[in-house]
């Protein structure tokens, strides 16, 4: 299994699942259905070839404990982490630009 195929959500269905939660407080949990969450564990399972939870959770346990794929897990965080600090940047700087802006129509103002 590869985890970075993976949503956020499923992902925390698979963690709440690896931490022994029935359907229930899996819903209670996340604040969704019984139903919603049975319908996203068998749409995990089909989308990993898996036919039952068990077999879901058993492929689960072996992709955290591969180093293999946890390396290749960190490259990819990593990757995420640079894109996100690149925008960040971007979005500072827009920022700033606005504020000199918002500065220099209220100068015009007051010397007006």
């Amino acid at each position: 299994m590869d985890l970075r195929n993976l949503s956020e959500p499923e992902l925390q269905i698979l963690t709440c699942l690896s931490d022994g939660m029935t359907t229930d407080e899996i819903a209670l949990a996340l604040n969704k259905s019984d139903r919603t969450i049975d319908n996203q564990v068998m749409a995990l399972r089909k989308k990993t070839g898996n036919d039952s939870r068990i077999k879901l959770l058993a492929d689960y346990f072996k992709s955290i404990t591969n180093p293999n794929i946890l390396e290749q897990e960190i490259t990819s965080l990593e990757t995420q982490a640079s894109e996100y600090e690149a925008k960040a940047t971007i979005y500072r700087q827009r920022i700033e630009a606005k504020k000199a802006q918002l500065t220099l129509i209220k100068e015009r103002r007051l010397n007006a």
